[in-house]
């Protein structure tokens, strides 16, 4: 998709409902270039190591992963946590509902807090303006709005 078009098409569809079709062009290009959507990046996996070993994280997981007591489910998410933590290279995306649903299995057994996870979705999220978002190069000028809007 060509930038003209991602810019049409946020122009037209307002998905956000910032009021674009009552905006000048000045206007919209302000609005998009203002640094205030919050989105979840992949968390690298040396970042990932050092959150676990915060507040004794990593031995919690290991604890349970290793406890024949626990469910397969459980057991099968600490497993599957600690080699994503353990495994150089990796990513933890937030955004893939595997990943997010994983989470908050390990929360909902009281296996990790929810201080955790709130310290993981941080550690996640970046402020960007709408046009990063839309990967709508900047700065944009009046005449690019105006091609958009016709």
């Amino acid at each position: 998709m060509s930038f003209l078009t991602r810019l049409r098409d946020e122009l037209l569809n307002d998905p956000l409902g910032r009021g674009y079709s009552s905006m000048d062009e000045v206007e919209v290009i302000h609005s998009l270039a203002q640094v205030d959507r919050g989105v979840l990046f992949p968390i690298k996996s040396n970042d990932l190591l050092a959150w676990s070993g915060a507040n004794g994280r990593y031995m919690k997981i290991k604890r349970v992963a290793e406890d024949a007591a626990q469910s397969d489910e459980i057991r099968s998410i600490a497993w599957a946590s600690m080699k994503m933590i353990e495994r150089d290279g990796t990513d933890l995306d937030l955004n893939l509902s595997d990943r997010a649903s994983m989470l908050d299995v390990l929360v909902a057994a009281t296996i990790l807090s929810q201080s955790d996870k709130d310290d993981l979705y941080s550690m996640a999220t970046q402020t960007i303006s709408r046009a990063q978002e839309l990967n709508i190069s900047l700065p944009l000028q009046r005449n690019d709005i105006i091609k958009a809007r016709v």
